[in-house]
């Protein structure tokens, strides 16, 4: 086998890459993929975007890029395959790769779909890299209209493997019929050397070195995050334990209604919002915090949860799809018993009121991490179902 891997070529297909010159969070994911297995195996990313500035983090990483031209029916190429994306020339595009994998990255993606087919007429390999969004167990939004269509359950039924980032969404899997002994779990990585327990900078430190305790949201202004039902539980909660809450955010669309509710709640001498924290402090914000609270409703993942762990900061989470698989409750954070404000106050609650737990989680954050989410644990578990694919072994 060590003969047959040496330095096999993986390709990426990521349709979007970049919208304009803003790279998507979770589109960075084949570029911290390519750079876990690098050791291993080469690889592209091959791309549909229309914008090929990409900015420093790709170019910085050095993993080759190249461009699939595309036309998009911009309202449709939402609701049917069959009318979406269509990457012209696929198959020869592909042939002059010559890779021994394909990986998709974005599994809703008619390139997906391409690349399925293609497998089923060459017999190369493909590897669909899924995260799916999910409320209570239960599929939201576009994967209801992409997997009711024959061409959602062409995708989930004929890859070679399925990686899915959360038990959650290898479960829905199932439920699409992907083939159980295809599917693996394999969570989006933390660079636990970057992301760890430090001294804040300068103009950070100020408070940190208050008597209050820092509560700290990151995430974007939008109603899944909840935002508003963070602030709401605050306030319940701040005259009791002398409490800041620190909001590191992204505008969005509830970017109104949080203004509107710190204002309402009379919470503007105990909210600091931060925009545009340089990505060189953020282990120092999330090392002066107190506490993380992930208040959402829906989430993919939740990456703000492994990078506050992995600076030793506990966590008070939703039960969204990420932080079950992420947080053990009462071991190294806290999962509410629902989506409600009385559900996250009483979480928030039970940490700050009981000083020896708050200490244990403290103590435990960090460590939980490692086996797990650390960057050489993740790595060894793509290269085996890579390698498992290339090979043309069950996964």
């Amino acid at each position: 086998m060590a003969n047959l891997l040496a330095k096999s070529r993986i390709v990426f297909l990521n349709p979007m890459l970049a919208t304009g010159k803003r790279l998507s969070y979770y589109s960075v994911q084949p570029v911290r993929i390519a750079k876990l297995i690098e050791s291993w195996f080469d690889s592209i990313i091959a791309t549909g975007s229309y914008q090929m500035d990409l900015g420093s983090l790709v170019l910085s990483e050095g993993i080759p890029i190249v461009s699939m031209p595309s036309t998009r029916i911009p309202l449709l190429s939402h609701l049917f395959y069959s009318l979406g994306e269509r990457y012209h020339h696929f198959d020869d595009i592909i042939r002059t790769l010559r890779p021994d994998c394909l990986v998709c990255t974005e599994d809703l993606s008619y390139s997906s779909l391409q690349a399925v087919n293609y497998k089923l007429k060459s017999g190369l390999p493909v590897i669909v890299y899924t995260g799916l969004y999910t409320y209570n167990g239960f599929p939201l939004g576009l994967p209801h209209v992409c997997f009711a269509n024959s061409y959602g359950r062409r995708v989930y039924k004929h890859a070679s493997a399925y990686v899915a980032k959360t038990s959650a969404a290898a479960r829905l899997l199932a439920r699409f019929g992907s083939p159980m002994n295809k599917v693996r779990i394999i969570p989006p990585t933390i660079d636990m050397t970057r992301f760890k327990p430090v001294k804040a900078p300068s103009w950070l430190s100020q408070f940190g070195n208050s008597d209050r305790l820092n509560i700290l949201f990151v995430g974007l202004l939008r109603r899944n995050k909840n935002p508003v039902g963070l602030l709401e539980a605050f306030e319940s909660v701040r005259r009791s334990y002398n409490l800041r809450l620190i909001m590191l955010i992204r505008d969005g669309p509830e970017r109104n209604r949080v203004s509107k509710s710190i204002r309402e709640l009379n919470l503007e001498s105990d909210v600091l919002v931060l925009r545009n924290v340089p990505p060189k402090d953020l282990p120092g914000l999330y090392s002066i915090a107190d506490l993380l609270v992930s208040p959402s409703y829906i989430e993919i993942f939740g990456m703000n949860i492994l990078e506050a762990l992995s600076c030793g900061t506990p966590v008070v989470c939703t039960p969204t799809a990420g932080s079950s698989d992420i947080v053990e409750h009462k071991h190294n954070g806290i999962l509410t018993s629902g989506f409600s404000i009385d559900a996250l106050t009483e979480a928030i609650d039970t940490l700050l009121s009981d000083d020896l737990l708050f200490k244990e989680i403290t103590a435990n954050a960090r460590q939980s991490l490692y086996g797990r989410f650390d960057s050489k644990t993740v790595a060894s578990k793509w290269r085996a179902v890579l390698s498992h694919a290339i090979c043309d072994e069950e996964v």
